[in-house]
């Protein structure tokens, strides 16, 4: 490895955050690295928890929480952002079976805004987008667009608000 290339150089060059500098270096077996390990500051890819072997000592990484505390959880190979979303879809398919609901979509994309140029800027700014967590029709044939909600961000309050003056009303199922 050239000197370029060394887990120092790259932290010090803003090239890597400190997880992934800890990471590189403790697989490279630098020694302050191993330290930082072992005291909980290496994270696994993707959340988990896992570990590193270091010569004759086994580091354990611990997981990184994500922002909302909740937990990705896997149903019918489709991956949901929290278990009380996957628990909705749940509740929707078993209504599609039942002939309750149907065309039941999930992360149906819905524009708020069209692509636009703005005077003086390089690129065109992408068109705003809000991606609903589930899409269905109900019996009279109206479309329902449904949210499954722990908590709301201000992001989402002004996109929900930009909706209703669409004249489109999100459905919010809380946690």
């Amino acid at each position: 490895m050239s000197a370029r290339n060394t887990p120092a150089n790259a932290r010090r060059s803003g090239r890597m955050d400190r997880a992934q500098w800890t990471r590189a270096a403790v697989l490279q077996g630098v020694p302050e690295a191993v330290g930082e390990a072992e005291r909980g500051c290496v994270h696994a890819e993707g959340g988990e928890r896992g570990s590193l072997e270091v010569g004759q000592k086994k580091v354990i990484a611990m997981a990184k929480r994500s922002k909302h505390r909740n937990i990705k959880t896997v149903v019918d190979g489709i991956t949901f952002d929290s278990k009380g979303e996957s628990d909705r879809y749940k509740v929707l398919k078993c209504m599609q079976e039942g002939g309750e609901i149907y065309d039941l979509r999930i992360q149906h994309k819905v524009q708020i805004a069209p692509g636009v140029r703005i005077p003086g800027a390089k690129r065109a700014s992408p068109p705003i987008r809000y991606f609903a967590d589930f899409c269905y029709r109900n019996l009279c044939g109206e479309i329902v667009i449904e949210d499954f909600k722990g908590r709301l961000t201000p992001i989402y309050k002004l996109k929900r608000h930009l909706l209703a003056l669409q004249g489109v009303i999100i459905k919010e199922v809380r946690a």
